[in-house]
């Protein structure tokens, strides 16, 4: 057993080594890593980024229920199956 202090929340709290641990005060997961010193390395692991540019979206005409679309042309509406031309070439 050994100590490590969340790297959210600052608590400290005991782990049975290298491994991946809920912060029993706010719930962050923290990854402890093996180190070669006595204290172990202590990351919370980060969020992916969001995309540098945004997804393309469509709207349905029939509907109005906005989706992401690919590179079609047209594509079927997920929420009531009506075709909407999305004006992109393959």
């Amino acid at each position: 057993m050994m100590g490590v202090r969340c790297g959210r929340c600052s608590t400290e709290f005991p782990v049975e080594g290298a491994g991946r641990y809920p912060c029993p005060a706010c719930g962050a997961v923290n990854e402890v890593r093996g180190a070669a010193g006595p204290e172990p390395s202590l990351t919370v692991p980060q969020p992916t980024p969001p995309p540098t540019q945004p997804s393309p979206r469509a709207t349905c005409l029939e509907c109005a229920f906005t989706f992401i679309v690919g590179n079609l042309d047209v594509v079927p509406c997920p929420n009531c199956g009506a075709d909407v031309a999305v004006g992109r070439n393959p």
